[in-house]
């Protein structure tokens, strides 16, 4: 499904330029660009990759096989399109969906672990306990919805980025976002 293209924000033609170049010089075969490239957006593609499948092994391989098909086919990238950060994660998006339509998963999580900002063992546990209610809750929604609130929330996409990705409306995206958020409400009890 084809969705029309919303005008740019301001700011958003320079971003694509700078988009439009990063992906000449990969397609020339920039070495160092593409290295630039993968560090800067390495461990965000990773987290996506880890809270949609909850597994870190796999996590890394999807990772990994989704920069070698952006690699791949980064001759097809029109910047006019989607941004080169959105369209990667397009890329990973169908990467992991492939990943869990054709295995059998087991969705326990092997992290769990939480940047730690306090020393208190109280404090971590609590920290802990609400980390593994929101990810038990995440589990119980749609995989399209768990993908949604991950890359808004956790990733910090926007509406616009979410909807050229999803390739749906922004007003869609908005209002999945609020249902969505609603129901991690009532599935954990407690404001999100």
């Amino acid at each position: 499904m084809e969705t029309a293209l919303e005008p740019l924000p301001k700011g958003d033609n320079e971003m694509r330029l700078l988009d439009k170049i990063t992906a000449k010089r990969i397609r020339d075969g920039d070495a160092e660009a593409f290295e630039e490239f993968i560090h800067k957006h390495q461990d965000k593609l990773f987290n996506y990759c880890l809270r949609l499948v909850g597994n870190f092994h796999i996590a890394e391989e999807l990772a990994q096989e989704t920069f070698l098909k952006f690699y791949r086919s980064i001759a097809s990238y029109d910047y006019k399109k989607a941004g080169l950060t959105t369209w990667l994660f397009r890329i990973a998006r169908n990467t992991c969906l492939n990943h869990l339509r054709d295995d059998v998963h087991d969705w326990t999580c092997e992290t769990g672990e939480l940047p730690c900002i306090t020393e208190s063992p109280e404090d971590l546990y609590l920290a802990a306990e609400e980390h593994r209610e929101l990810f038990l809750a995440l589990q119980k929604l749609s995989l399209e919805g768990r993908e949604m609130i991950l890359m808004k929330d956790y990733l910090g996409f926007s509406c616009r980025e979410l909807a050229s990705i999803f390739q749906i409306p922004t007003g869609t995206v908005k209002s999945r976002l609020h249902n969505l958020r609603g129901r991690l409400r009532e599935l954990i009890g407690d404001e999100i």
